[in-house]
Protein backbone atom coordinates (compact mmCIF):
# COMPACT_ATOMS: atom_id res chain seq x y z
CA UNK A 1 0.00 0.00 0.00
CA UNK A 2 1.31 3.45 -0.90
CA UNK A 3 -0.56 5.92 0.40
CA UNK A 4 0.55 7.84 3.50
CA UNK A 5 -2.85 7.91 4.53
CA UNK A 6 -5.92 5.76 4.07
CA UNK A 7 -9.68 6.61 5.10
CA UNK A 8 -11.76 3.93 5.71
CA UNK A 9 -15.58 4.49 5.62
CA UNK A 10 -18.71 2.56 4.98
CA UNK A 11 -20.99 3.10 1.67
CA UNK A 12 -24.06 1.42 2.76
CA UNK A 13 -26.02 1.70 6.33
CA UNK A 14 -23.03 0.76 8.15
CA UNK A 15 -22.29 -2.78 9.33
CA UNK A 16 -19.87 -3.30 6.65
CA UNK A 17 -17.02 -4.56 8.08
CA UNK A 18 -15.17 -1.97 8.66
CA UNK A 19 -12.74 -2.90 11.60
CA UNK A 20 -11.63 -6.05 10.36
CA UNK A 21 -10.66 -3.92 7.13
CA UNK A 22 -9.27 -1.25 9.44
CA UNK A 23 -8.20 -4.49 11.41
CA UNK A 24 -6.16 -5.95 8.20
CA UNK A 25 -4.29 -2.77 7.31
CA UNK A 26 -3.19 -1.86 10.49
CA UNK A 27 -0.25 -3.27 10.66
CA UNK A 28 1.22 -1.36 7.66
CA UNK A 29 0.11 2.12 9.58
CA UNK A 30 1.42 4.07 12.18
CA UNK A 31 -1.55 5.24 13.44
CA UNK A 32 -5.70 4.96 13.43
CA UNK A 33 -8.21 7.65 14.24
CA UNK A 34 -11.49 7.42 14.55
CA UNK A 35 -13.38 10.68 13.71
CA UNK A 36 -16.92 10.45 14.41
CA UNK A 37 -19.33 8.90 15.79
CA UNK A 38 -20.04 7.15 19.43
CA UNK A 39 -19.86 3.92 20.81
CA UNK A 40 -23.16 3.37 19.10
CA UNK A 41 -21.06 1.89 16.09
CA UNK A 42 -20.18 -1.83 16.38
CA UNK A 43 -16.90 -2.83 14.96
CA UNK A 44 -16.39 -7.03 15.58
CA UNK A 45 -13.18 -8.23 14.62
CA UNK A 46 -12.18 -12.25 14.85
CA UNK A 47 -7.97 -12.42 15.48
CA UNK A 48 -6.45 -15.47 16.47
CA UNK A 49 -9.16 -17.41 17.35
CA UNK A 50 -10.89 -14.48 19.55
CA UNK A 51 -13.77 -12.35 18.83
CA UNK A 52 -12.94 -8.77 19.59
CA UNK A 53 -16.17 -6.28 20.00
CA UNK A 54 -15.25 -2.66 19.64
CA UNK A 55 -17.38 0.19 19.45
CA UNK A 56 -15.74 3.48 20.47
CA UNK A 57 -12.10 2.03 20.51
CA UNK A 58 -10.27 2.17 17.13
CA UNK A 59 -9.89 -1.16 15.58
CA UNK A 60 -6.29 -0.16 15.29
CA UNK A 61 -6.37 -1.53 18.58
CA UNK A 62 -5.71 -5.06 18.34
CA UNK A 63 -2.17 -4.41 16.68
CA UNK A 64 0.71 -3.90 18.26
CA UNK A 65 2.91 -0.58 17.86
CA UNK A 66 -0.48 0.75 16.72
CA UNK A 67 -1.01 4.55 18.23
CA UNK A 68 -4.88 4.56 18.60
CA UNK A 69 -7.13 7.74 18.32
CA UNK A 70 -10.75 8.99 19.61
CA UNK A 71 -10.55 12.23 17.41
CA UNK A 72 -12.38 15.30 18.70
CA UNK A 73 -15.93 14.58 16.08
CA UNK A 74 -16.76 11.82 18.42
CA UNK A 75 -18.48 11.52 20.96
CA UNK A 76 -17.33 9.89 24.29
CA UNK A 77 -19.56 8.15 27.08
CA UNK A 78 -17.07 7.33 29.57
CA UNK A 79 -18.92 4.93 31.64
CA UNK A 80 -18.87 2.87 28.60
CA UNK A 81 -15.42 3.57 27.09
CA UNK A 82 -14.24 2.31 31.01
CA UNK A 83 -15.82 -0.58 30.49
CA UNK A 84 -14.53 -1.62 26.88
CA UNK A 85 -11.02 -0.95 27.67
CA UNK A 86 -11.73 -3.40 30.13
CA UNK A 87 -13.74 -6.36 28.48
CA UNK A 88 -11.14 -6.06 25.77
CA UNK A 89 -8.09 -6.02 28.83
CA UNK A 90 -9.71 -9.38 29.92
CA UNK A 91 -9.41 -10.81 26.00
CA UNK A 92 -5.96 -10.53 25.88
CA UNK A 93 -5.97 -7.08 24.32
CA UNK A 94 -2.53 -4.93 25.20
CA UNK A 95 -4.20 -0.90 26.29
CA UNK A 96 -2.34 1.72 27.87
CA UNK A 97 -2.13 5.56 27.67
CA UNK A 98 0.71 4.67 25.20
CA UNK A 99 -1.19 3.30 22.59
CA UNK A 100 -4.35 4.71 23.13
CA UNK A 101 -5.03 8.57 22.95
CA UNK A 102 -8.17 11.02 23.50
CA UNK A 103 -9.12 14.14 22.69
CA UNK A 104 -9.98 16.62 25.13
CA UNK A 105 -11.89 18.24 22.70
CA UNK A 106 -14.79 15.25 22.62
CA UNK A 107 -17.93 15.51 23.79
CA UNK A 108 -19.58 13.73 26.58
CA UNK A 109 -22.88 11.23 26.87
CA UNK A 110 -24.14 11.27 29.90
CA UNK A 111 -27.37 9.25 31.34
CA UNK A 112 -29.70 11.90 30.58
CA UNK A 113 -28.95 11.83 27.33
CA UNK A 114 -29.33 7.89 26.75
CA UNK A 115 -33.00 8.71 28.60
CA UNK A 116 -33.95 11.52 26.67
CA UNK A 117 -32.82 9.10 23.66
CA UNK A 118 -34.86 6.30 24.95
CA UNK A 119 -37.69 8.64 25.96
CA UNK A 120 -37.62 10.77 21.74
CA UNK A 121 -38.22 7.42 20.28
CA UNK A 122 -41.06 6.11 22.84
CA UNK A 123 -43.09 9.93 21.32
CA UNK A 124 -42.35 8.81 17.91
CA UNK A 125 -44.15 5.70 17.96
CA UNK A 126 -44.03 2.67 16.23
CA UNK A 127 -44.44 3.66 13.07
CA UNK A 128 -42.03 6.69 13.18
CA UNK A 129 -39.27 5.45 14.71
CA UNK A 130 -35.70 6.04 13.64
CA UNK A 131 -34.06 2.60 15.21
CA UNK A 132 -31.99 4.69 17.55
CA UNK A 133 -29.42 2.41 19.77
CA UNK A 134 -30.38 4.66 22.63
CA UNK A 135 -26.77 5.55 23.36
CA UNK A 136 -27.16 9.14 23.74
CA UNK A 137 -26.05 9.79 20.52
CA UNK A 138 -28.33 11.79 19.66
CA UNK A 139 -29.16 14.39 22.50
CA UNK A 140 -25.17 14.71 22.96
CA UNK A 141 -24.69 15.72 19.28
CA UNK A 142 -27.64 18.18 19.58
CA UNK A 143 -26.05 19.38 22.89
CA UNK A 144 -22.65 20.07 21.36
CA UNK A 145 -24.42 21.92 18.17
CA UNK A 146 -26.43 23.90 20.91
CA UNK A 147 -23.29 25.03 22.71
CA UNK A 148 -24.11 23.37 26.14
CA UNK A 149 -22.46 20.24 25.85
CA UNK A 150 -20.00 18.97 28.31
CA UNK A 151 -16.34 18.26 26.66
CA UNK A 152 -13.39 16.73 28.55
CA UNK A 153 -11.51 19.64 28.97
CA UNK A 154 -14.41 20.86 31.20
CA UNK A 155 -13.36 18.48 33.94
CA UNK A 156 -10.06 19.60 34.14
CA UNK A 157 -11.55 23.35 35.37
CA UNK A 158 -12.76 24.80 38.89
CA UNK A 159 -15.88 22.36 40.27
CA UNK A 160 -17.86 25.70 40.32
CA UNK A 161 -17.01 26.43 36.74
CA UNK A 162 -18.26 22.72 35.81
CA UNK A 163 -21.15 22.95 38.22
CA UNK A 164 -21.99 25.80 35.90
CA UNK A 165 -22.38 24.39 32.81
CA UNK A 166 -24.09 21.11 34.03
CA UNK A 167 -26.59 23.74 35.67
CA UNK A 168 -26.67 25.47 32.19
CA UNK A 169 -27.69 21.74 30.52
CA UNK A 170 -29.86 21.03 32.80
CA UNK A 171 -31.86 24.64 32.61
CA UNK A 172 -32.86 22.78 29.36
CA UNK A 173 -33.26 19.15 29.47
CA UNK A 174 -35.24 19.15 32.68
CA UNK A 175 -37.96 21.71 31.23
CA UNK A 176 -38.53 18.47 28.71
CA UNK A 177 -38.79 16.19 31.98
CA UNK A 178 -40.72 17.86 33.73
CA UNK A 179 -43.45 18.40 30.76
CA UNK A 180 -43.32 14.88 30.35
CA UNK A 181 -43.50 14.32 34.12
CA UNK A 182 -40.29 12.42 34.39
CA UNK A 183 -37.84 12.52 37.32
CA UNK A 184 -35.87 15.93 36.99
CA UNK A 185 -31.71 15.71 37.29
CA UNK A 186 -29.40 17.20 39.73
CA UNK A 187 -26.33 19.06 39.42
CA UNK A 188 -24.63 16.40 41.95
CA UNK A 189 -26.48 13.43 39.65
CA UNK A 190 -23.90 14.69 37.00
CA UNK A 191 -21.07 15.48 39.44
CA UNK A 192 -21.27 11.70 40.46
CA UNK A 193 -21.18 10.24 37.25
CA UNK A 194 -18.57 11.97 35.76
CA UNK A 195 -16.34 10.44 38.80
CA UNK A 196 -15.22 7.84 36.89
CA UNK A 197 -13.11 9.97 34.57
CA UNK A 198 -10.54 9.67 36.88
CA UNK A 199 -9.32 6.18 35.60
CA UNK A 200 -9.53 7.61 31.84
CA UNK A 201 -6.99 10.58 32.92
CA UNK A 202 -3.88 9.27 31.43
CA UNK A 203 -5.42 8.88 28.11
CA UNK A 204 -6.61 11.90 27.65
CA UNK A 205 -4.52 14.88 25.63
CA UNK A 206 -5.13 17.90 24.28
CA UNK A 207 -4.82 17.95 20.44
CA UNK A 208 -1.54 19.69 20.07
CA UNK A 209 0.10 16.96 21.63
CA UNK A 210 -1.81 14.40 20.05
CA UNK A 211 -0.66 16.09 16.71
CA UNK A 212 2.30 16.32 18.05
CA UNK A 213 2.67 12.38 18.69
CA UNK A 214 1.39 11.76 14.90
CA UNK A 215 3.71 14.15 13.04
CA UNK A 216 5.49 12.27 10.16
CA UNK A 217 3.23 8.99 11.25
CA UNK A 218 1.43 7.10 8.63
CA UNK A 219 -2.13 7.47 9.53
CA UNK A 220 -5.54 5.37 8.94
CA UNK A 221 -8.97 7.17 9.56
CA UNK A 222 -11.51 5.06 10.31
CA UNK A 223 -15.40 6.19 9.97
CA UNK A 224 -18.42 4.65 11.72
CA UNK A 225 -22.20 4.00 10.05
CA UNK A 226 -21.89 4.37 6.40
CA UNK A 227 -22.66 7.05 3.72
CA UNK A 228 -26.31 6.20 3.90
CA UNK A 229 -26.40 6.73 7.35
CA UNK A 230 -25.05 10.41 7.15
CA UNK A 231 -26.67 12.91 9.01
CA UNK A 232 -26.82 15.58 5.42
CA UNK A 233 -26.74 13.34 3.12
CA UNK A 234 -28.30 10.29 3.90
CA UNK A 235 -31.62 8.60 3.73
CA UNK A 236 -32.78 11.54 6.62
CA UNK A 237 -34.41 11.21 9.23
CA UNK A 238 -33.21 7.58 9.15
CA UNK A 239 -30.07 8.34 9.89
CA UNK A 240 -27.09 8.95 12.62
CA UNK A 241 -26.65 11.79 14.46
CA UNK A 242 -23.13 13.05 12.82
CA UNK A 243 -21.23 12.93 9.10
CA UNK A 244 -20.03 9.69 8.17
CA UNK A 245 -18.61 11.20 4.68
CA UNK A 246 -14.54 10.24 4.43
CA UNK A 247 -14.39 14.07 4.29
CA UNK A 248 -15.45 13.91 7.40
CA UNK A 249 -11.63 14.06 8.89
CA UNK A 250 -11.21 17.90 7.68
CA UNK A 251 -14.06 19.19 10.02
CA UNK A 252 -14.20 16.65 12.49
CA UNK A 253 -10.05 16.29 13.45
CA UNK A 254 -8.23 19.37 11.10
CA UNK A 255 -5.61 19.97 13.94
CA UNK A 256 -4.76 16.17 13.37
CA UNK A 257 -4.10 17.08 10.20
CA UNK A 258 -0.45 18.42 8.32
CA UNK A 259 -0.96 21.56 5.33
CA UNK A 260 0.92 18.90 3.40
CA UNK A 261 -1.75 16.33 4.48
CA UNK A 262 -4.48 18.18 3.53
CA UNK A 263 -3.33 18.57 -0.34
CA UNK A 264 -2.78 15.06 -0.14
CA UNK A 265 -4.98 12.64 -2.27
CA UNK A 266 -5.62 10.12 0.03
CA UNK A 267 -6.33 6.35 -0.55
CA UNK A 268 -10.70 6.86 -0.03
CA UNK A 269 -11.24 2.88 0.72
CA UNK A 270 -14.92 2.25 0.50
CA UNK A 271 -16.15 -0.66 2.56
CA UNK A 272 -19.65 -2.00 1.47
CA UNK A 273 -21.17 -5.75 1.74
CA UNK A 274 -21.66 -8.22 -1.40
CA UNK A 275 -25.36 -7.61 -0.59
CA UNK A 276 -27.06 -5.05 1.50
CA UNK A 277 -28.37 -4.85 4.93
CA UNK A 278 -29.94 -2.17 7.33
CA UNK A 279 -30.48 -2.20 11.14
CA UNK A 280 -33.74 0.12 12.40
CA UNK A 281 -36.09 1.82 10.33
CA UNK A 282 -36.22 3.89 6.78
CA UNK A 283 -35.56 2.80 3.31
CA UNK A 284 -34.21 -0.32 1.92
CA UNK A 285 -34.81 -0.80 -1.65
CA UNK A 286 -33.10 -4.29 -2.04
CA UNK A 287 -34.86 -5.91 1.19
CA UNK A 288 -35.86 -9.48 1.09
CA UNK A 289 -38.41 -10.42 3.79
CA UNK A 290 -38.79 -13.72 2.89
CA UNK A 291 -36.39 -17.33 3.05
CA UNK A 292 -34.08 -15.29 1.50
CA UNK A 293 -34.00 -12.25 3.59
CA UNK A 294 -34.18 -15.04 6.42
CA UNK A 295 -31.38 -16.80 4.81
CA UNK A 296 -28.85 -13.81 4.24
CA UNK A 297 -29.32 -13.34 8.08
CA UNK A 298 -28.46 -16.37 9.76
CA UNK A 299 -25.56 -17.13 7.49
CA UNK A 300 -23.84 -13.80 7.82
CA UNK A 301 -24.75 -13.65 11.35
CA UNK A 302 -26.17 -10.33 10.84
CA UNK A 303 -27.01 -9.33 14.34
CA UNK A 304 -25.71 -6.14 15.58
CA UNK A 305 -22.76 -5.80 17.37
CA UNK A 306 -24.40 -2.60 20.06
CA UNK A 307 -27.80 -3.15 19.90
CA UNK A 308 -28.04 -6.91 19.19
CA UNK A 309 -30.73 -6.57 17.14
CA UNK A 310 -31.43 -8.50 13.78
CA UNK A 311 -30.31 -6.82 10.40
CA UNK A 312 -32.84 -6.57 7.73
CA UNK A 313 -30.99 -7.95 4.44
CA UNK A 314 -31.17 -7.98 0.87
CA UNK A 315 -29.32 -7.90 -2.26
CA UNK A 316 -26.66 -5.58 -3.67
CA UNK A 317 -28.18 -2.38 -4.43
CA UNK A 318 -25.57 -0.61 -6.86
CA UNK A 319 -28.02 2.18 -7.49
CA UNK A 320 -27.11 3.19 -3.66
CA UNK A 321 -23.60 2.13 -3.81
CA UNK A 322 -23.32 4.62 -6.78
CA UNK A 323 -24.83 7.53 -5.54
CA UNK A 324 -22.02 6.99 -1.87
CA UNK A 325 -19.37 7.02 -4.13
CA UNK A 326 -20.42 10.02 -5.94
CA UNK A 327 -20.82 11.72 -2.50
CA UNK A 328 -18.16 10.03 -0.50
CA UNK A 329 -15.74 10.48 -3.26
CA UNK A 330 -13.86 7.07 -2.41
CA UNK A 331 -11.13 5.91 -5.17
CA UNK A 332 -11.23 2.13 -3.83
CA UNK A 333 -13.83 -0.61 -2.60
CA UNK A 334 -13.51 -3.11 0.43
CA UNK A 335 -16.33 -5.59 -1.05
CA UNK A 336 -16.59 -7.94 2.47
CA UNK A 337 -18.87 -11.31 3.21
CA UNK A 338 -18.40 -12.54 -0.17
CA UNK A 339 -18.80 -16.08 0.73
CA UNK A 340 -22.26 -15.35 2.57
CA UNK A 341 -23.20 -15.87 -1.23
CA UNK A 342 -21.56 -18.95 -1.63
CA UNK A 343 -23.72 -22.12 -2.89
CA UNK A 344 -26.83 -20.04 -4.66
CA UNK A 345 -28.32 -20.45 -7.76
CA UNK A 346 -28.46 -17.38 -8.80
CA UNK A 347 -27.04 -13.99 -7.40
CA UNK A 348 -29.28 -10.79 -7.74
CA UNK A 349 -27.82 -7.06 -8.33
CA UNK A 350 -29.78 -3.90 -8.70
CA UNK A 351 -28.73 -1.71 -10.96
CA UNK A 352 -31.87 0.64 -11.19
CA UNK A 353 -35.02 1.45 -9.75
CA UNK A 354 -38.59 1.80 -11.84
CA UNK A 355 -39.24 5.41 -10.82
CA UNK A 356 -34.90 6.36 -12.48
CA UNK A 357 -34.49 8.61 -9.72
CA UNK A 358 -30.96 9.03 -9.40
CA UNK A 359 -31.23 10.58 -5.41
CA UNK A 360 -32.51 7.93 -3.29
CA UNK A 361 -32.39 9.66 -0.41
CA UNK A 362 -35.26 11.90 -1.49
CA UNK A 363 -37.40 8.65 -2.61
CA UNK A 364 -39.99 6.54 -0.45
CA UNK A 365 -40.23 2.89 -0.23
CA UNK A 366 -43.35 3.57 -2.84
CA UNK A 367 -41.02 4.67 -5.27
CA UNK A 368 -38.16 2.74 -5.02
CA UNK A 369 -39.14 -0.34 -6.80
CA UNK A 370 -35.62 -2.18 -7.77
CA UNK A 371 -34.48 -3.30 -11.16
CA UNK A 372 -32.87 -6.81 -10.63
CA UNK A 373 -29.55 -7.90 -13.08
CA UNK A 374 -29.56 -11.68 -12.48
CA UNK A 375 -25.98 -13.42 -12.56
CA UNK A 376 -24.73 -17.16 -12.12
CA UNK A 377 -23.94 -17.98 -8.31
CA UNK A 378 -21.02 -19.62 -7.48
CA UNK A 379 -19.02 -22.16 -5.43
CA UNK A 380 -16.90 -22.16 -2.52
CA UNK A 381 -15.39 -18.75 -1.72
CA UNK A 382 -15.09 -19.38 2.10
CA UNK A 383 -11.15 -18.90 3.39
CA UNK A 384 -10.17 -17.81 -0.29
CA UNK A 385 -6.61 -16.08 0.06
CA UNK A 386 -6.36 -15.35 -4.23
CA UNK A 387 -8.69 -14.91 -7.03
CA UNK A 388 -7.19 -17.78 -8.27
CA UNK A 389 -9.39 -19.70 -5.67
CA UNK A 390 -12.60 -18.18 -7.33
CA UNK A 391 -14.59 -20.06 -9.88
CA UNK A 392 -15.08 -17.28 -13.14
CA UNK A 393 -19.18 -16.67 -11.56
CA UNK A 394 -17.27 -15.24 -8.54
CA UNK A 395 -14.71 -13.49 -10.77
CA UNK A 396 -17.32 -12.72 -12.84
CA UNK A 397 -20.05 -10.99 -10.10
CA UNK A 398 -16.82 -9.10 -8.25
CA UNK A 399 -15.71 -7.52 -11.95
CA UNK A 400 -19.55 -6.59 -12.69
CA UNK A 401 -19.65 -4.25 -9.44
CA UNK A 402 -16.59 -2.78 -10.27
CA UNK A 403 -18.29 -2.39 -13.87
CA UNK A 404 -21.49 -0.66 -12.30
CA UNK A 405 -19.47 1.24 -9.74
CA UNK A 406 -16.09 2.44 -11.84
CA UNK A 407 -13.59 2.09 -9.05
CA UNK A 408 -11.65 -0.98 -8.49
CA UNK A 409 -12.27 -4.14 -5.88
CA UNK A 410 -8.89 -4.01 -3.92
CA UNK A 411 -9.82 -6.44 -0.54
CA UNK A 412 -12.05 -9.23 -0.82
CA UNK A 413 -13.22 -10.41 2.32
CA UNK A 414 -13.82 -14.68 2.49
CA UNK A 415 -14.74 -15.49 6.40
CA UNK A 416 -14.78 -13.50 9.47
CA UNK A 417 -11.34 -14.41 10.71
CA UNK A 418 -8.31 -11.65 9.92
CA UNK A 419 -6.80 -13.19 7.51
CA UNK A 420 -9.70 -14.52 5.21
CA UNK A 421 -8.55 -11.71 2.43
CA UNK A 422 -7.87 -11.62 -0.84
CA UNK A 423 -5.64 -8.86 -1.46
CA UNK A 424 -5.01 -6.90 -4.24
CA UNK A 425 -3.36 -3.57 -3.02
Amino acid sequence: MKEKNVIVAGMQWGDEGKGKIVDYIASKFDAVIRFQGGNNAGHTVYKNDKCYKLSIIPSGVLTTNTINVIGAGCVLDIVHLNNEIEELTKNGAVISPDNLLISSKCNIILSIHKNLDCIHEELRGIDDKIGTTCKGIGPCYEDKVARRGLKLYDLYGETASLKKKIDILLMHHNIIMKGLEKPLYKVEDIISELSIISSLLPYIKDNDKIAEILSNRSMIFEGSQGVMLDNDHGTYPFVTSSNTLPNGIFTNIPDLLSSDDIKNDYMKLGVIKAYTTRVGSGLLPTEETGILGNYLQKQGNEFGTVSGRKRRCGWFDAVSAQYAIKIGKFSHIALTKMDILDGLDKVKICIGYKDKCDDITINDASETIPIYEELDGWGATHHAKSLDQLDNNAKNYIKRIEVLLGIPVVLISTGQENNDIIDLI
